[in-house]
């Protein structure tokens, strides 16, 4: 009848399928359910969630020099957390 969830990251629930947002710091969280029935009986159950270092590239497949409506003027890799290309 109750449910109570850990996310692993210092907060927690009560909802019965909460939605949780993570920090953007990759990392492993352990969640936990804990059920609880109206005879007083408890379980859980856990899993990890792995939050993964987030890399995009987008990569134009052609360009249009030149043009008068300064969208797409010069070939360039565009990414997030893009350090560096060649």
């Amino acid at each position: 009848v109750n449910y109570f969830w850990t996310f692993g990251d210092g907060t927690n629930g009560t909802a019965i399928n909460p939605l949780h947002m993570y920090p953007t710091i990759p990392g492993s969280y352990i969640a936990t359910q804990y059920a609880y029935s109206s005879f007083g009986c408890v379980d859980s159950a856990s899993r990890i969630i792995l939050i993964k270092d987030e890399y995009n590239l987008y990569v134009p497949s052609a360009f249009t020099p030149g043009g008068n409506d300064n969208i797409n003027n010069t070939f360039r890799p565009i990414g997030y957390q893009l350090n560096n290309y060649s």
